[in-house]
This record gives structure tokens, C-alpha cells and sequence, in this order.
């Protein structure tokens, strides 16, 4: 993987990029609220944002060696 390597070689990855990273899917839920949708495309671009959410902890909790 390109992110457990690049860990591994002891390069730090900034603080605000984390910041950053750990924010985007708290104002990609609130932007996807906001868009003038229909229902369906509506709960679609909720469930995508719903992925990205759970696939962000379990990188963030089980993948990042600290």
C-alpha cells in the first residue's frame, strides 16, 4: 500500500493535512444535504458518503501505526 509505505520510511505526514482529511467527510455529509436532489439521488450520495465515513475509521483506527 502506497500510505503504509510511506509511513513506514518515517515520513510524518503533516498535521493540518490530517486535519483536513479528518474533516472532508463531515462537510461532504453536509454539502450532499444541501444539493437540491431528488429522493433517490439524495439517499445515493448519502450511502457514498456513509462509505467514506466508515472506510475512514477503519483505515484511521486499525491500518495507522503509532
Amino acid at each position: 500500500m502506497i500510505g503504509a509505505d510511506h509511513v513506514k520510511k518515517g515520513k510524518k505526514i503533516p498535521k493540518g493535512w490530517k486535519l483536513v482529511l479528518q474533516g472532508l467527510p463531515v462537510v461532504a455529509a453536509a454539502g450532499a444535504a444541501l444539493l437540491p436532489l431528488q429522493r433517490l439521488g439524495q439517499q445515493f450520495i448519502m450511502l457514498i458518503v456513509l462509505i467514506w465515513i466508515q472506510v475512514f475509521f477503519i483505515v484511521e483506527c486499525f491500518l495507522i501505526n503509532k
